[in-house]
């Protein structure tokens, strides 16, 4: 047997078939990580909060209740880091795929737009109103503790109004280029749009909202008033009131029960996407998935009602942490599905 010499250069066809491989790999990690992540966040954000409430002997009435609480930069940090993950995973289903971006969209607008934002921007007001009249007070020229004549905010109203102004535009103009370059690079989302069915229906509606809720959004962010003015009220039927952020909250709730449905029933999902088939595995475990499903839609009125006759101080919060760890669950599931099948495929190329 003849062995080749130490220093031979393996060919271009060997070559090309390890960048090949290595890029194969660097895909399915880059896929772990970020599914594992959307799952880890919310589960941070969990550990954080309760942690604070056992320490503190109280628990919010809501999960954004803690935007304005010690705990403020992790809540805003999970949000914006899940809604990248949700924008960067490419789904397997074209309507999966399309229900995660819509899902990313909202959640900018709950880590970005506080609750109450109009409560905030009061108080912020008073404060500067308060201070401007003890600097400029006669009576108490030279009186003033050095202390008080040196506390200056770390921002005004009409600072913090302009902040939302910029960050919010600059979101816009990013999801712009965004949906630009994904029609340009792909047609999956145009194919979805082109085959009829429920699914183009469902991502009809997901766009439509999506577009109603942010000329909502940027008309009361622009249009309504000055900077130190801003509210962002949303809109009132009757007696329900919604603003920006619990409108945001619930479209990205709507959104992720489209993810659930899109495997729940695949058939459906798979009309509009023929490139992607209905896997066996989704046969054992759609069953569950509709179960989460309905849980999450049926099962969150439930509890909400429950919530309302006997904690209605945290009936909020609790409806909100019980739609994260549905949708956790069957986000867990569908990974382990995921990672079985390629290592079965894996095992038969062998």
């Amino acid at each position: 047997m003849v062995h080749p010499p130490q220093d031979e250069v393996p060919s271009v066809e060997a070559k090309s078939v390890a960048v090949v491989f290595r890029h194969d790999e660097d895909l399915r990690i880059t896929y772990d990580v970020l599914r594992w992540m959307m799952i880890g966040l919310p589960a941070l954000l969990f550990v954080v909060t309760f942690s604070y409430a056992l320490r503190t002997g109280s628990f919010e009435g809501s999960i954004s209740a803690y935007y304005g609480g010690p705990v403020r930069d992790v809540f805003v940090g999970v949000v914006i880091a899940t809604a990248a993950c949700m924008v960067a995973y490419r789904g397997w289903f074209a309507l999966e795929d399309f229900a995660l971006n819509a899902a990313g969209f909202f959640a900018v607008f709950v880590g970005l737009v506080p609750a109450g934002l109009g409560t905030i921007m009061s108080d912020l007001r008073e404060r500067d109103e308060a201070l401007a009249a003890l600097a400029t007070s006669e009576a108490l020229t030279g009186e003033l503790p050095a202390a008080l004549e040196n506390a200056a905010p770390a921002f005004t109203a009409e600072q913090y109004g302009w902040s939302l102004r910029i960050a919010l535009t600059a979101v816009a103009l990013l999801c712009a280029w965004w949906v630009r370059n994904d029609f340009k690079q792909s047609r999956h989302t145009l194919d979805l749009l082109d085959r009829g069915g429920a699914s183009r229906g469902t991502a009809v509606c997901l766009a439509a909202v999506a577009l109603c809720f942010s000329v909502l959004t940027y008309w009361q962010l622009w249009l309504t008033g000055p900077a130190d003015r801003i509210s962002l009220p949303g809109i009132t039927v009757g007696p329900l009131h919604l603003d920006v952020h619990a409108i945001a909250a619930s479209l990205m709730i709507a959104a992720l029960l489209v993810v659930v449905a899109s495997h729940g029933w695949p058939e459906q999902a798979a009309r509009a996407d023929p490139g992607r088939s209905v896997q066996p595995a989704d046969h054992r475990l759609r069953h569950v998935y509709r179960t989460i499903f309905g849980l999450m839609l049926i099962g969150a009125l439930g509890l909400a009602g429950l919530g309302v006759v006997f904690f209605p101080e945290r009936m909020v919060l609790t409806v909100e942490w019980y739609e994260i760890f549905l949708f956790c669950w069957f986000w867990a599931l569908e990974t382990r599905r995921v990672s079985r099948g390629r290592h079965a495929v894996e095992e038969a190329a062998e």
